[in-house]
């Protein structure tokens, strides 16, 4: 399995490193050959998806199979996670295929592997043991309910009106959004004893 560098960025959605499973990475096969991975805090769930063509071309090391296995499911342990996105080379222009990292589906206990040509590292993780909650139902049960309203935002954007939000007030306020329709900025807004702090975010148009 080709793992996007990207994709694990997911574990910061998860909590620190513990022995259960919920606060592992969930990393699976799908039937249609994709792959899909998920993270989540009992709170907030992050879930992303990607297609591993290409992977053959990877070079891994010696006995390392890069085979699709149907129905893989693994749950990554935070540290595992954390230790192969900080192996994948940041300077990749020259080869964009080494900004990735290399799950083996077939070997026991799991192992994964970078290189930046020069140097290879090869990773046996450590399979978190335990029932990973059911996320995909919930994602289920939400996507079944209405949509009132649907907006498209500059996720740098919103990142950085969040970010000013939290450090402006305790972690205790909730963050409340307001969403009127496609065209009209998003309000956010806090308050706690000391302020009230409005941002507005302009909706983007969807290309």
């Amino acid at each position: 399995m080709l793992i996007p560098k990207e994709v694990f960025e997911i574990r910061r959605v998860a909590m620190e490193d513990q022995p259960r499973a919920s606060n592992g990475i969930l990393v699976e096969r799908l039937p249609d050959g994709r792959c899909r991975a998920a993270a989540t805090d009992g709170k907030q769930l992050v879930v992303t998806s990607w297609d591993d063509s290409g992977r053959e071309e990877y070079p891994v090391p010696e006995g390392f199979s890069v085979d699709p296995v149907p129905g893989f499911r693994l749950v990554m342990s935070q540290a595992d996670a954390k230790a192969i996105q900080k192996s994948i080379p940041k300077k990749i222009r020259y080869k964009p295929i080494l900004g990735n990292a290399t799950l083996d589906e077939r070997s026991s206990p799991p192992q994964a592997a970078t290189t930046n040509l020069d140097t290879m590292t090869r990773m046996t993780l450590r399979a978190v043991e335990g029932d990973y909650p059911n996320v995909y139902e919930c994602m289920r049960k939400t996507t079944k309910i209405p949509v009132r309203a649907a907006v498209c935002v500059d996720p740098v954007l919103l990142a950085d009106v969040l970010g000013i939000l939290a450090k402006m007030h305790s972690n205790k306020e909730p963050i409340e959004m307001e969403i009127r329709g496609p065209l009209d900025p998003i309000l956010i807004r806090v308050t706690s004893e000391r302020l009230e702090t409005v941002g507005l975010i302009m909706p983007k148009v969807k290309r």
